[in-house]
């Protein structure tokens, strides 16, 4: 194009190029002498005010993008002082020359032009989209002056299917469209549009939205796919690169499930992302895609918020996950950090062996040697405004489960808002106490309507017609988590059920009862036990009779009835006869270490049945063997969960009747993976009076063989173990 402007003549190449303007004086010589029809200024251009010192023209010479036909060409030239605007017929789709005429000679002038294509898919513009207006063009008379112009043409066809941006000679300008996330773990925000992504179940980000981060596990991978358009598609490329993990390709390779063009080029790309291992912690890192269409020359260039976009990744370690040797893990705040394990300890001065004595509760350190760490946490013993205080009896080995919030900030355990070696009272409750990292003690939460005082008393002692057993939590806000906790009604003629409750932390008046089981001692009737929460799934263990293992409801229900349903497989012949001993299960773990979902199962089973005939306290069982241990059970789709091996604590001191140094079973079970390679901490089945033990199992996934049960300490005759988890940190 030649500009003109009051004498001044600038050249400008509207084609796809950055150019040249020349200005000029009036009396200097046209570089180009316009045509009769375009020497006229076309649409009522319009001049106003000024300095008139010297008076010019502007010239305008117009060089169409090949395949496209502009009909017309709106133009404002100004200074502080004039205005000029108008348009232009354009009857040609080649070079045609335009004249604006009487331009004041004076400083400071800028030059805005637009036009828009007969078809209405491109609108070419100076200044480019988001480019302030540049008021340096000067106009002397019988002086030339040079101005730089970059006019730039864009598709009109809408962000999220593309358009087109061109800038130099025969130089394309590509626009990206969509970056999809897939698998859908990795959610985006902004115009996200999950029906627009290429595959059903991924999510899509466009051209303006703002990512934000999302949580994918630390060392696993997740597939993004770019897509975008251009003028030259035979030349479209993509280059990816992050500020962190790895790329499988930084020029990424075609999709297979992309969109092919006319030309056979894919206009769909794709590369795999891999999250940093676990133990560099967690971390956020951004994952950018930089879109080509051939090369740009000099004095071009490409708006790179339509060439370049990006995606950002949080890569997180999750509480619990390992990721050492085996012996570290991912604390809270993602950091890798030696793993320790909280253990429920009940103290007397005697063996621990009274009918009826409520006992002391602590909550003590080991690491993965056995060594203790720190000093016990002692749960209260007194009432202090809201707090109550927490005491379990020494001999009901089913109660005093310990879980760890999901998130990795709490540890939950339950018990008995009574002194230590009190009496049960008629406004005796369960308890639920909840102790974060630093060591702080909330009892604040009571199951009320439940376990009140009644039959059967044995010696000085009435016992609760209840036994709480667990309690797990599903959040970590500190003020709205809530509580699912497990009973057992132990005699029903006080009209008490056992069964699963729900509580709001903080709670001191009536918890929801969401499934009723009566009486422990009914023949036919199963009770429930200890809970865990994987995947946003409550699961449930049942004692003795089917469904064993099972699932609570869908999800994590808070109200209703939720169905129990057994996990599919084995347990539902766990108990055949002579092959598999009744089975007592307690603790349990659930791992995904081969997929998405839980594959991998461990069980703690206290083995509580033992003896050649009839158990005395539980005429439902006749074994010929003592059916505890750990056993590991594995899922496949085909036929479900299946026992792979079952392991006991060897020889250890036992039952001091006819059992004595018998195998152990187990009751409290936590643990961890670290690949496919799992650490498991385990307290020992002892009967009371006898000492328990806490031990650590090893476990290689690469092959079938039992691991060892090493047991790392032993307690004195007065005190006993109950449950285990990991401890917050």
């Amino acid at each position: 194009m030649k500009l003109s402007l009051g004498g001044l003549v600038a050249v400008l190449a509207l084609a796809e190029a950055a150019a040249a303007a020349v200005a000029c004086s009036t009396g200097a010589p046209q570089l180009q002498q316009p045509s009769a029809e375009a020497a006229a200024p076309a649409r009522n251009p319009q001049g106003r005010g000024g300095n008139q010192g010297g008076i010019g023209a502007v010239g305008l010479e117009l060089t169409l993008p090949g395949g496209e036909h502009f009909s017309s060409l709106a133009y404002t030239l100004k200074n502080g002082h004039n205005t000029y605007s108008g348009s232009y017929n354009v009857t040609s789709a080649g070079t045609v020359s335009l004249v604006i005429g009487s331009v004041a000679a004076d400083t400071g002038y800028s030059v805005s032009l637009s036009t828009t294509s007969d078809d209405g898919k491109v609108t070419c513009s100076f200044p480019a989209p988001g480019d302030p207006l540049a008021s340096n063009i000067t106009v002397v008379e019988r002086t030339t002056t040079i101005v730089n112009v970059n006019m730039q043409c864009l598709n009109n066809q809408g962000t999220d299917s593309g358009s087109i941006l061109l800038s130099a000679v025969q130089s394309n300008c590509p626009v990206w469209n969509t970056i999809v996330a897939n698998p859908p773990n990795v959610v985006l925000g902004g115009l996200a549009d999950v029906s627009a992504s290429p595959d059903a179940g991924s999510t899509a980000i466009f051209p303006g939205a703002t990512p934000v981060p999302a949580p994918v596990t630390a060392g696993q991978s997740v597939v993004i796919v770019g897509s975008a358009t251009g003028p030259n598609q035979g030349a479209l490329a993509f280059s990816w690169s992050a500020n962190g993990g790895t790329l499988s390709s930084a020029t990424g390779t075609l999709d297979p499930n992309g969109t092919t063009q006319p030309n056979g080029q894919s206009a769909t790309n794709q590369t795999i992302f891999t999250c940093p291992p676990p133990s560099a912690g967690s971390g956020t890192y951004t994952v950018t895609l930089k879109v080509s269409d051939g090369p740009i020359p000099d004095g071009g260039g490409c708006d790179t918020n339509l060439t370049t976009g990006s995606v950002t990744v949080s890569c997180q370690c999750p509480f619990g996950m390992g990721c050492g040797d085996g012996t570290q893990i991912c604390n809270a705040a993602g950091s890798c950090v030696p793993a320790l394990f909280s253990v429920v300890v009940l103290t007397s001065g005697v063996s621990v062996d009274s009918h009826g004595t409520f006992l002391p509760v602590s909550i003590q350190k080991y690491n993965t040697s056995g060594a203790v760490v720190g000093s016990p946490t002692a749960l209260p013993v007194a009432v202090n405004g809201a707090q109550q205080p927490v005491a379990l009896m020494g001999n009901n080995i089913t109660e005093g489960d310990l879980t760890t919030s999901p998130g990795g900030k709490y540890l939950v355990t339950t018990g008995w808002n009574v002194v230590p070696s009190g009496h049960v009272a008629a406004s005796t409750v369960p308890v639920v106490a909840r102790i974060d990292s630093s060591g702080n003690v909330d009892t604040s939460t009571m199951v009320s309507g439940v376990g009140l005082a009644g039959p059967p008393a044995v010696g000085a002692f009435t016992l609760p017609t209840l036994s709480v057993r667990s309690a797990v939590v599903a959040g970590d806000n500190p003020t709205s988590m809530g509580f699912w906790v497990s009973g057992v009604a132990n005699d029903t003629t006080s009209g008490n059920t056992g069964g699963l409750w729900y509580v709001p932390f903080g709670t001191s008046g009536a918890a929801t009862q969401l499934l009723s089981m009566p009486d422990d001692n009914a023949a036919s009737l199963v009770s429930a036990r200890w809970m865990r929460i994987f995947g946003g799934q409550l699961y449930g263990g049942f004692d003795q009779l089917s469904p064993y293992i099972a699932t609570i409801g869908t999800g994590l229900q808070t109200s209703g009835t939720p169905a129990l349903t057994t996990l599919p497989g084995g347990f539902a012949t766990w108990s055949d006869a002579g092959a598999n001993p009744t089975p007592s299960p307690y603790g349990f773990l659930l791992f995904s270490l081969f997929g998405s979902g839980p594959d991998t199962l461990y069980i703690a089973d206290d083995g509580i049945n033992p003896i050649g005939g009839p158990d005395v306290a539980d005429p439902r069982v006749s074994v010929s063997t003592r059916a505890g241990g750990l056993s590991k059970w594995s899922y496949t789709a085909s036929t479900g969960w299946a026992r792979q091996w079952n392991i006991t604590a060897g020889n250890l001191p036992g039952d001091a009747g006819t059992l004595a140094n018998a195998p152990i079973g187990f009751r409290g079970l936590a643990g961890f993976a670290t690949g496919t390679k799992v650490t498991l901490m385990a307290t020992t089945a002892n009967d009371e009076g006898n000492p328990d033990s806490l031990a650590i199992i090893m476990v290689d996934n690469g092959t079938p063989t039992p691991p060892a049960a090493n047991v790392l300490i032993t307690t004195p005759v007065t005190q006993v173990f109950r449950g285990v988890a990991l401890t917050p940190q």
